[in-house]
């Protein structure tokens, strides 16, 4: 018995907890939430002030608890001569069972925690409102239903004896048989396992396997590769598959065809659950429970506390997984590892495991009998939400998506977007806020994949539950546009500026741009897209009626316009009925000078041939009286005349104006303007030259003379030179070089004359003035030689000899090499030249002799020096 009381003392009620054993002790976290503990090993629980009392724990340790203190909603602690403790806040089993079922629920799945299914045996079981309600479809045969699986809301596949598979895709309020190669044998169809709403594996006796890839319309037999008894299968993906069964038999299913490995155990394996294609627990006879992190290939035992034969285990994450059998055994893991206690309440066999998240977890079992506990784990159990406005929206809208996520106490969101053709991108990362403003402005049109993801804070898990959503961005396109013009409309005088400024409806990013056609011309883009809906034209341009196209889209489309506007706008203008020109400097200039001519036009009414804006052209008249055009129309007002190079005179120049609005045909003028202008030519005055080496230089010597001319701009150079036989000769005719460079080599000795003219470009003369000067070219002599042998004498025959010469007191020496042969003749080996080296290679023994000669290249002697000396090879 249990008294409690709510005032403070006053009055007191007694309680009835669903136990027969002594109450020991009591601990209370609210004024309604309270355990006890009991003399059997029992915690029981009240959330109500002690109104109903359910059972937390049987107990396990053969001994009565004394004491119980909790700490939270999830954490106690009851001691006796044992401690045991609770992270799981009791995990509560309460009992559900359709009204009328006895037949044992053989399997169960939930699509979601509102949604769960059952086969019975003789029927299904449903319920859509979390198990406040189920509802019961007996089979109209005498088949049984074993296995169930349910990969999509609404749709599930089940099958069981004989050889009967079913499905139903209107959320289980009908079931179609499915016919298959076992239909009507007696071979009985344990476990089905569906990867996804078109791919289905079903197990059975005597290794059967049946396989289905459209939904379950159609099955085809496979071979497992055993006759053993395989009593569960679990599929991850639409490959990959894991089987058990008697003799502790495991099967792995890759692409179409199964393996058997080894599983260590020799049990009997009745479930199994793979959450992910690597990671998979199978739990059986004896309390056996394996483990695998490589799809099936190698199994490693975990302890799961227990000794009871165990029929189904389920996981709801990698981690997280509850097993169940005998006498309402069940044992749970939060970590993959460690399992403990979670027995219901009762002595029933369970046969069925389910998770519908991380918070709710189903047990089904004998006599109809089904379980359910809300509140297994702290994590995100599931979340929910949605994006508002709600799709579609046009791009730029302000997307707000929240959330939210259930079963834990303190939530965390991280917010991941898979754009149209994109990867997927984290936009947020994890944050306590449950909500997430997305700018779609400058996205990208089309479908986008959102998925939230939830944990609880604590968590160290990638997520505990997630929900995803598309979202759709569509253009907004402009209904209408209108275009005004300021300040004339619809027409103005050529050079008044004119702004057309546009407005549209129905975008909220519109977009303009502006297209104009002259008139006989094509259309032009004056202005490309942008968020200015104003142009500013100028308008010095040919009169006449030009046509505007302004075009308006959304920023959101790349269509070329959503809508337009077009109209007609007139440019009037008078032509040009005055002209003047000018020159600066004025007339006369000396050839060389650089001149400006500047001409300005005007007309008779205002706005009319704009002076910066008339073109212009100019002409020029030389003193030979032929008229050039030297610079065609342009607006430009100004013509820059170089007068360098040019013959002095009278020049005449003409200076024609036109409005550039006008249509005068290009080769006229509406106005023109024209004066003379003198050129003077400039003659050299005084001028220098000289020679450099000065005065004299042995013959062979390149001579520069340089000459330089004053007062003139433009001086032109010419260079005479008279020989020691008295003739002149024209070395280098005018040019604008003030050098020339004489190479001596092959002139005779004696004395030059040079005579060096200097004139402006201007001038026609002969020469405007000269200078001469006379020159001496010498012989010099060598006075001096020697020449060596390397190596030297003797050597033997095949030795390649070098013989170098020097000479002194000559400027330019040349050599020449003679050999006389052992018993032979004076040989001219190397003539003259200015190489001062030899080079020998004999294969004769004997005694040779060199004669080196040296002259200078001026000179014409057979030598000046030479020297001679004999060689010897042996």
């Amino acid at each position: 018995m249990i008294a409690a009381t709510s005032d403070g003392g006053t009055t007191w009620r007694t309680d009835n907890p669903v136990t027969v054993q002594t109450i020991e002790a009591i601990s209370c976290l609210s004024a309604k939430d309270c355990y006890a503990a009991t003399t059997g090993q029992g915690v029981v629980h009240t959330t109500n002030a002690g109104g109903l009392w359910d059972l937390q724990w049987a107990g396990v340790f053969g001994e009565g608890w004394q004491a119980i203190a909790c700490t939270g909603v999830t954490t106690c602690v009851v001691a006796s001569g044992t401690v045991a403790r609770t992270t799981t806040g009791g995990a509560a089993w309460s009992r559900q069972a359709p009204a009328g079922l006895v037949s044992p629920i053989s399997s169960l799945a939930c699509t979601d925690s509102a949604n769960c299914y059952g086969a019975a045996v003789d029927a299904f079981v449903v319920t859509h409102d979390s198990g406040s309600s189920w509802t019961s479809h007996p089979l109209t045969t005498t088949d049984n239903v074993l296995g169930i699986s349910c990969p999509a809301a609404g749709n599930c596949v089940a099958a069981g004896w004989p050889g009967a598979i079913y499905s139903t895709a209107d959320a289980g309020a009908t079931w179609t048989y499915r016919a298959n190669p076992l239909s009507g044998a007696d071979e009985t169809l344990t476990s089905v396992s569906c990867a996804s709403a078109t791919n289905c594996i079903v197990v059975g006796t005597d290794g059967k396997v049946l396989s289905t890839v459209n939904g379950g319309s159609t099955w085809s037999a496979e071979s497992s590769g055993t006759t053993q008894f395989l009593s569960a299968v679990s599929c991850a993906s639409n490959s990959s598959c894991v089987a058990v069964g008697a003799a502790g038999i495991t099967l792995a299913r890759t692409s179409g065809t199964w393996h058997a490995y080894p599983s260590g155990t020799a049990k009997v394996l009745s479930g199994v659950d793979c959450p992910t294609t690597s990671i998979c627990y199978a739990a059986g006879d004896a309390g056996t429970v394996i483990k695998t992190g490589d799809g099936g290939a190698t199994w490693k035992a975990e302890t799961s506390g227990t000794t009871a034969r165990l029929f189904a285990i389920r996981c709801a994450s990698t981690t997280v997984c509850l097993a169940a059998g005998v006498s309402s055994t069940a044992v749970l893991t939060l970590d993959g590892t460690s399992w403990s206690d979670d027995s219901a309440p009762g002595a029933n066999t369970l046969d069925a495991v389910a998770w519908s998240d991380l918070n709710n977890a189903w047990l089904g079992g004998a006599g109809g009998t089904i379980f359910i506990n809300q509140d297994v784990t702290s994590a995100c159990g599931s979340v929910s939400g949605g994006a508002l406005p709600s799709s579609p929206q046009p791009r730029g809208t302000v997307v707000t998506i929240s959330a939210t996520a259930n079963g834990c106490p303190n939530p965390t969101y991280e917010v991941w977007m898979l754009p149209p053709g994109g990867p997927w991108t984290l936009l947020r990362g994890w944050s306590k806020s449950a909500t997430f403003d997305w700018d779609t402005s400058g996205a990208a049109t089309g479908s986008y994949h959102f998925s939230v993801w939830a944990r609880d804070l604590s968590s160290t898990n990638s997520y505990d539950s997630f929900f995803a959503f598309d979202y759709v961005l569509t253009v907004t396109g402009c209904t209408g546009i209108n275009v005004t013009g300021s300040p004339g409309w619809p027409s103005v005088q050529r050079g008044q500026p004119e702004q057309f400024t546009a407005t549209s409806t129905g975008c909220p990013n519109p977009r303009y741009e502006f297209w104009m056609l002259a008139p006989g011309g094509s259309w032009t883009l004056v202005q490309s897209y942008s968020a200015n809906a104003a142009f500013n034209w100028s308008t010095f341009v040919p009169p006449g009626t030009y046509r505007f196209s302004v075009w308006v889209r959304d920023a959101s489309n790349a269509n070329a316009y959503d809508a337009f506007s077009a109209f007609n706008f007139t440019i009037t203008s008078t032509a040009c009925t005055a002209m003047s020109a000018s020159a600066s400097p004025g007339s006369p200039a000396s050839v060389g000078t650089t001149i400006t001519v500047t001409g300005t036009a005007s007309g008779s009414q205002i706005g009319a041939c704009d002076p910066g804006g008339a073109y212009y052209e100019f002409w020029l008249k030389s003193p030979s009286g032929t008229w050039t055009l030297v610079r065609p129309w342009l607006i430009s007002q100004t013509f820059t005349w170089t007068t360098a190079g040019l013959p002095a005179g009278t020049y005449r120049f003409s200076v024609w104006a036109r409005d550039g609005s006008t249509t005068t045909p290009p080769n006229s003028y509406e106005a023109f303007y024209a004066f003379d202008y003198v050129l003077n030519a400039t003659p050299c005055g005084a001028m220098g030259a000289s020679p450099s080496p000065a005065t004299s230089a042995s013959i062979g010597t390149v001579v520069t003379v340089s000459a330089a001319a004053m007062s003139c701009p433009n001086p032109l150079y010419e260079f005479w030179l008279h020989t020691p036989s008295g003739v002149w000769t024209l070395v280098q005719p005018y040019t604008s070089s003030a050098t020339f460079q004489w190479n001596t080599g092959g002139w005779p000795a004696g004395t030059y004359r040079f005579s060096v003219w200097a004139r402006d470009g201007s001038s026609s003369a002969s020469y405007d003035t000269f200078q001469a000067f006379d020159y001496t070219l010498t012989v010099r002599p060598c006075t001096r030689m020697t020449a060596t042998p390397s190596p030297g004498t003797p050597q033997p025959a095949g030795t390649t000899v070098t013989v170098t010469a020097t000479a002194s007191g000559c400027t330019n020496p040349q050599f020449e090499f003679w050999l006389k042969f052992a018993r032979g003749n004076w040989v001219l080996v190397q003539p003259y030249g200015s190489s001062n080296t030899f080079t020998w290679t004999s294969t004769q023994p004997g005694t040779y002799r060199f004669s080196v000669w040296a002259r200078d290249v001026s000179s014409s002697a057979s030598y000046d020096q030479f020297q001679a000396f004999d060689y010897s090879l042996f």
